[in-house]
């Protein structure tokens, strides 16, 4: 059960963007709600790994062969004791960032759209158990933290 829900766990994002997309613009305490509850479904799938002492959870994905080579590359992810403590604290600081600290006037969809886009890829990042799928997710990572900063990033007018 844990295993299917870690494989479709990073891509939950991707369905949240398309929800985000077809909003309208002042349904953000929505948009909030969701990513808050995204982030508590994550809270609880890195919870049986932190605190128990369930065994790891291998999910196997799909294998790239390079036939120049013959090198293959074989993706899984992976949640234990050691990543499901990222996982956890990203999933408890989602209703932190969407709830507490959102910013108070309206905002864009561009701004869940970044957001969804820089979670997913961070989730990626934690659990990948192979070189090739972390860098894949931490590139998308950096795209996703070029935008959700680039686009929504304010700056103070009271510096020097």
């Amino acid at each position: 059960m844990i295993g299917t829900l870690l494989s479709v766990a990073p891509f939950i994002p991707l369905g949240l963007i398309v929800l985000h997309l077809f909003t309208r613009r002042g349904h953000a305490t929505l948009a909030a709600w969701t990513q808050s509850a995204f982030g508590l479904f994550l809270a609880a799938l890195a919870l049986p790994s932190f605190f128990g002492d369930a065994a790891r959870t291998t999910v196997d994905g799909f294998s790239l062969m390079v036939t120049a080579s013959g090198t293959v590359f074989k993706t899984s992810l992976y949640l234990d004791g050691r990543n499901s403590a990222f996982v956890l604290l990203l999933g408890l600081c989602l209703p932190v960032v969407f709830l507490l600290i959102r910013p108070r006037t309206e905002v864009k969809p561009s701004f869940y759209i970044s957001a969804n886009i820089l979670i997913g890829s961070m989730l990626g990042v934690f659990i990948a158990n192979s070189l090739l799928l972390f860098y894949l997710f931490w590139e998308l990572a950096l795209l996703g933290a070029y935008f959700w900063i680039g686009l929504h990033g304010q700056r103070r007018d009271d510096t020097p």
